[in-house]
């Protein structure tokens, strides 16, 4: 199963933090996941450590016009 997961609007509260919400896309088991951030608020280290965590790598990334797009791959 794939997914488009776009972390850059924030919810309220705890739940809506951009780390928060990442740790629940990558616990979903989802094989592939892409990924769009406001580096800023979500850097490209902080997803590479959770992803890691979570038995994903970082298979592309790239920022464009303010946005960070990651392609994560479970390996």
């Amino acid at each position: 199963m794939e997914g488009v997961i776009d972390l850059r609007v924030k919810g309220k509260g705890c739940t809506g933090d951009p780390v928060f919400r990442l740790n629940e896309v990558l616990g979903s088991g989802r094989r592939k996941l892409t990924l769009l951030t406001d580096p800023n608020d979500l850097p490209l280290a902080v997803i590479k450590l959770l992803a890691v965590k979570k038995g994903y790598v970082v298979k592309e990334h790239e920022l464009s016009e303010g946005v960070l797009k990651v392609i994560l791959i479970k390996d």
